[in-house]
């Protein structure tokens, strides 16, 4: 999955992944320490929305300089992703806290985030228009069904 953000931070991180992360409870402080991988956070927001979202990639498949590309465009390819939720009592959905496994990040244009956000809102107008036609057809379905149900009824009553 490839998206196209406009970093908003990046932030060093060492952390655990896989078995590691998995049994972390299990760890010597040793093998602990040995265990973390070197790496990055990612905050990014896409062209249009109001959420951060949050990507991690390791330092061996970052760009060398990715420390510094706080309010960059640029395009992060992920595979995979992770989250994290908090019950304390609720009931129901709940958000989580997402955090994609990136494998690559390459800089882009502004122009092509741009772009995108204008195709998008291009696409959610149509969207939109085409619920409303269907919504309009169904509502006029609802009518007539309900009008020749209610006939068929009357229809059906002794003394007619």
């Amino acid at each position: 999955m490839k998206t196209l953000v406009m970093i908003t931070g990046v932030l060093a991180k060492d952390y655990l992944t896989g078995y590691f992360k998995e049994n972390e409870d299990k760890l010597t402080p040793q093998e602990r320490a040995a265990a973390m991988v070197k790496g990055f956070d990612i905050l990014g927001v896409e062209g249009g929305s109001d959420t951060i979202y949050h990507y991690r990639i390791s330092a061996s498949q970052a760009p060398t300089d990715l420390a510094k590309w706080a309010f960059r465009a640029a395009e992060i390819d992920c595979i995979g992703a992770s989250g994290r939720t908090w019950g304390n009592g609720q009931k129901g959905p709940m958000d989580a806290d997402v955090t994609f496994t990136a494998i690559e990040v390459k800089a882009v244009e502004l122009a092509v985030i741009q772009k995108e956000a204008e195709r998008r809102n291009e696409q959610a107008k149509l969207d939109s228009d085409a619920y409303k036609a269907q919504r309009r057809a169904l509502d006029a379905l609802e009518v007539a069904v309900k009008a020749r149900l209610a006939q068929a009824t009357a229809d059906a009553k002794p003394g007619k």
